[in-house]
């Protein structure tokens, strides 16, 4: 009798860590595609209040802040609806660089929303244990239709995070996961949401920043040779050609850089928290 209550309760608790039909309608409801105005780039967000504020990756929204760049940015809602939104903080330029290197970035909308928001709770990526099941929403490869998938953490790990400030190389260590858990471009500023004992208790311990391409870490570096080898050829006068080996090699390199072998990285939340309480003090919302 004791071994068939045992059983019972264990087939309960699988039961109620399965992704649930309720687990998925919340967080679609809490997530939101990005786009930027007059170009093809296109990230995920998540709501993290009930006023509308989205969280994503700072590199997803890079392009319109540029001081050149006149582009709006727009949220798409899981039903359709569209906002536009811009960037929530008045940053200083430790602000903004504690943004970018940490690849966080906190958008509002410029007028009211007349809406029900579903934010999501943030949780601690400390708390979070490899091998911990995740789940994750986004709009992989530009798609308007979302996609929820599910893995587990595989490993928790400090970046060194180099970045090149007012000529000189620092350090910046950041904290990251990477996950059994295929993402593609586009789910970039997605929410990674540890499983709880109930869907109350499931929390943001991550937000979705890369993945595992089979070029790795040597596409972007093919990308930017071939585009210079593009620009030497319009110097030459021979650009233009259908055939052109630089174009092709190009389309070649950022087809691989699309494909995903199914391995994934995350950013700890950590980083957005510690933002989120520093605005709220400095009345920044």
């Amino acid at each position: 009798m004791k071994l068939l209550i045992a059983l019972l309760l264990l087939s309960q608790s699988i039961f109620s860590q399965g992704l649930s039909p309720e687990r998925i309608k919340r967080l679609k409801q809490a997530t939101a595609q990005i786009t930027i105005e007059g170009t093809q780039i296109s990230g995920t967000g998540f709501f993290i209040n009930d006023q509308g504020y989205l969280a994503t990756c700072w590199h997803v929204i890079d392009t319109a802040t540029k001081p050149t760049a006149h582009v709006r940015i727009m949220i798409h809602f899981h039903d359709g609806d569209t906002a536009e939104y811009s960037i929530g903080t008045i940053r200083t330029h430790d602000d903004r660089l504690s943004e970018e290197v940490n690849d966080n970035c906190i958008l509002v909308p410029t007028r009211p929303l007349h809406r029900v928001i579903v934010p999501l709770k943030i949780g601690n990526f400390n708390h979070a244990e490899e091998g911990e099941q995740i789940y994750t929403c986004g709009y992989p490869l530009g798609y308007s239709q979302q996609f929820v998938s599910t893995g587990i953490i595989s490993t928790k790990y400090q970046n060194d995070n180099v970045w090149r400030v007012d000529g000189r190389l620092k350090s910046f260590p950041r904290k990251e996961a990477l996950l059994d858990l295929t993402l593609n471009r586009g789910n970039s500023g997605g929410a990674i949401v540890k499983m709880g004992k109930t869907v109350e208790e499931d929390s943001v311990i991550a937000i979705a920043d890369f993945m595992l391409t089979p070029l790795g870490k040597t596409g972007d570096s093919l990308i930017n040779a071939l585009a210079h080898m593009k620009s030497w050829i319009v110097v030459t006068g021979n650009a233009g050609e259908r055939d052109d080996p630089a174009e092709i090699s190009m389309i070649l390199a950022r087809g691989f850089q699309n494909v995903s072998l199914g391995v994934s990285g995350c950013i700890s939340v950590n980083y957005l928290r510690d933002a989120l309480l520093a605005t709220v003090k400095l009345g920044r919302y």
